[in-house]
């Protein structure tokens, strides 16, 4: 079982995504701290979830600090900030940011193409791009189809950018 199942299993079960240790360390802020590679899908995971970029240590130090100090480059911040991006999200933190926007067009068309194919797949009335739109109204969480349908597997590999945002947002609008 790869970190980021592990990760995604807790957050499914009720973890706190933002829940901080003794030395006010979230889980974000630790992920970054010993960076590797291969671990820059649990922090995209971590951020799709709603871990904050803002959230200072007892160094003052806010995962946003520490990505920027990182040698290791930071994907998974890049690809969360991107996807962000091209559904235009507000940011609390946008101006704090633009050092990390950096990503190649290719992940950003294949973003807009994973995009349409959502404004046009519906369950009722809704479609599921709307659900970014109504992130504040939680009327979408009515919708039992919509939401079985986030949860299974195929509906992950249909959409493998957006699949961890849109369970996200079910699960905290819950």
């Amino acid at each position: 079982m790869s970190h980021k199942s592990i990760v995604t299993l807790l957050l499914l079960r009720g973890a706190e995504v933002n829940a901080q240790d003794y030395k006010g360390s979230t889980p974000l802020h630790l992920v970054l701290q010993g960076l590797v590679l291969s671990e820059n899908d649990v922090v995209e995971e971590l951020l799709d979830w709603g871990a904050s970029l803002l959230i200072e240590d007892e160094d003052g130090d806010t995962p946003l600090t520490i990505a920027s100090k990182q040698s290791v480059p930071t994907d998974g911040l890049t690809k969360h900030l991107n996807k962000l991006q091209c559904i235009n999200l507000q940011l609390v933190y946008k101006t704090s940011y633009m050092n990390f926007t950096d990503l190649s067009e290719e992940y950003k068309i294949s973003c807009s193409n994973e995009l349409a194919l959502l404004k046009v797949m519906r369950f009722g009335s809704q479609s599921v791009l709307n659900i970014f739109s109504k992130h504040e109204d939680p009327t979408f969480l009515s919708n039992n189809e919509l939401r079985e349908s986030i949860k299974t597997s195929s509906f992950k590999i249909d959409f493998p950018i957006y699949s961890s945002l849109l369970r996200a947002m079910f699960k905290h609008g819950e």
